[in-house]
């Protein structure tokens, strides 16, 4: 019987040891935490799938399918409401910001820039690689609250990043595009909006979910219209494909 012998590849791979993992990132507030299985040190990062879900309510600057259309979208319907008029805001984090979906130089609904803290890549193009705190960045582009618009292919091929440090502990932070000061774009996420000081009390249901609509049904079962600004975000979803490696 003869022995079959491994050549250098077939040696490495039966004794390798850093296989290739999928990390989903499911969010649904500001500076969510996320923990991984350990310090993985150096790795190799895909990133094969993102979306963002906004609130189902009107498309841009409060114009998008007319009162009684309705698309379900995760509990909400894409129906007009005085919550979403022209200079209406609510207070999330200590900021004011205007209830509407707009798409304007100084702030765009249709991007948000995710930063993730814990995930740093110390070579990004412009990025200052004397800086130990390089947090990997993403530009992802938002469904506006439209079930039509929403990107489940998204990227169309794996966004691959190299050479990452990927720490034990995660954070995600996420702001609007456009020109306005930082403080001023930061993202809402519905859960957040929800815990709010200005609507403690009022817009969660008994059992601690949120309450989109003023009475107790929801979806299309619902006779209200969605109570949640329209510029809200619902999820951000993160799919990760993460290869360890053992060399720069």
């Amino acid at each position: 019987m003869s022995n079959h012998v491994l050549g250098p590849d077939g040696v490495a791979h039966r004794y390798q040891t850093h296989r290739s993992k999928l990390m989903t990132l499911w969010v649904t507030r500001q500076g969510q935490e996320f923990v991984t299985s350990g310090d993985l040190q150096l790795c190799d990062v895909e990133l094969i799938n993102a979306s963002v879900e906004l609130v189902g309510e009107p498309g841009l600057g409060n114009f998008g399918n007319q009162t009684g259309t309705t698309t379900p979208h995760r509990g909400t319907t894409n129906k007009l409401h005085t919550v979403n008029n022209a200079g209406v805001t609510s207070t999330v984090y200590g900021v004011s910001g205007e209830n509407r979906t707009i798409t304007k130089t100084h702030l765009n609904h249709g991007y948000i820039n995710v930063s993730i803290t814990g995930m740093t890549q110390g070579h990004q193009f412009r990025t200052d690689i004397s800086q130990a705190g390089n947090n990997l960045e993403l530009l992802i582009p938002t469904d506006l609250g439209l079930s039509v618009n929403r990107n489940t292919a998204w990227p169309s091929t794996p966004m691959m990043m190299e050479n990452v440090h990927l720490q034990q502990n995660l954070k995600v932070h996420a702001s609007f595009a456009g020109t306005w000061p930082i403080q001023k774009r930061v993202a809402r996420f519905t859960e957040d909006w929800a815990d709010s000081t200005a609507v403690t009390g009022t817009k969660r249901n008994a059992d601690g979910t949120v309450r989109y609509f003023v009475d107790d049904d929801e979806g299309q079962a619902s006779t209200q219209q969605c109570q949640v600004p329209s510029n809200c975000i619902e999820v951000l979803k993160l799919v990760f494909k993460v290869t360890p490696r053992t060399s720069v």
